[in-house]
């Protein structure tokens, strides 16, 4: 369950969704035949993720991802037009249905 992608290296990057009975992570597809893919991140310092769902690159190939516990939910992630500032948007706040949860997290 693909969320999130961004053009890294001769592929994609994309966010992988967990499902019950496999881990949700980082996971990289080739653009060319056969479009091989394959998980490359699914834990941080034996941590598992949650529910990988934006990515980006710097131009120094350094990688960020949002990683929120919500999955599917709106969020974001971008950087500055100098890349020295990341942007995130963290909108937990706000449910798929339309309705808000003020008790939530909720930052822009």
């Amino acid at each position: 369950m693909a969320n999130g992608g961004v053009n890294y290296k001769a592929g994609v990057l994309f966010g992988a969704q967990r499902t019950q009975d496999r881990p949700g992570g980082l996971s990289f597809m080739a653009s060319r035949p056969s479009y091989t893919s394959h998980l490359m991140l699914s834990s941080f310092y034996g941590r598992n993720l949650n529910s990988v769902n934006d990515v980006v690159t710097h131009s120094d190939g350094s990688i960020r991802f949002t990683d929120p516990i919500y999955g599917f939910e709106p969020n974001g992630i971008c950087f500055g037009p100098d890349e020295k500032i990341v942007y995130i948007t963290d909108t937990d706040c706000i449910h798929r249905d339309g309705t808000t949860d003020d008790l939530r997290a909720s930052h822009t």
